[in-house]
């Protein structure tokens, strides 16, 4: 006959059930750091969501059939915070005529303006302002083409070939606070089979303007 297992002492099995307690504590604490962090996770994505202003530059269709330029925008606040000071401009860049004469291109390029970096080459004169875009109130800007070369637009020989805006929006996410912040559109000129202008946004990573 085998020997029977002698019985555990009662120090042993206190051991034993103080490890097991602390193994499961162990287990607890790992588990409700995981879930704390989610939480923490879950509440700065939230806070995100509430606070960033997200702005989004819809183009309507040109009031003059022959003078895209002539096309207002729309701007909106999408987020759910109001924005503060808000200055709206644009810059029409990279724009390409052609000769029905010659046949030749004819580009207008950048002036080399102050802030050309972050508002293109040609701004426009007539820089709009508004104190307050509250969500869900869009304002319509205009981007009228340049006065200097308005002439090329009205020279019935030139044959407007390609074009790009730049629409910057700059504001104060909070009133009070020095923060200024500004959200940039562009967008290209496209001519449809029918021979209407119109404009479509293009990422800012495309081919600069």
């Amino acid at each position: 006959m085998g020997e029977s297992a002698l019985p555990m002492s009662k120090s042993t099995v206190q051991r034993q059930v103080e490890k097991e307690l602390a193994n499961q504590r162990k287990s607890k604490g790992l588990w409700k750091g995981f879930w704390g962090a989610v939480a923490v996770v879950a509440t700065l994505i939230a806070i995100y969501q509430f606070i960033w202003p997200r702005i989004t530059v819809t183009p309507q269709a040109p009031l003059v059939a022959s003078d895209p330029f002539s096309a207002m925008f729309s701007v909106a606040n999408n987020a759910w915070l109001s924005l503060y000071d808000v200055d709206f401009s644009c810059a029409p860049r990279a724009i390409i005529f052609e000769s029905t004469v010659s046949h030749t291109p004819i580009a207008i390029t950048s002036s080399g303006l102050r802030d050309e970096d972050s508002k293109g080459g040609f701004t426009s004169p007539s820089l709009q302002k508004k104190d307050r875009l509250e969500p869900d109130h869009p304002h319509t800007i205009a981007c009228p083409f340049p006065e200097e070369w308005k002439n090329m637009l009205k020279n019935s020989s030139n044959v407007l070939r390609s074009a790009n805006i730049l629409i910057v929006t700059t504001y104060h996410p909070v009133k009070l606070l020095p923060i200024q912040l500004n959200n940039q559109h562009r967008f290209a000129l496209i001519q449809d089979e029918h021979g209407n202008y119109r404009w479509v946004e293009r990422s800012l990573k495309d081919t600069p303007l």
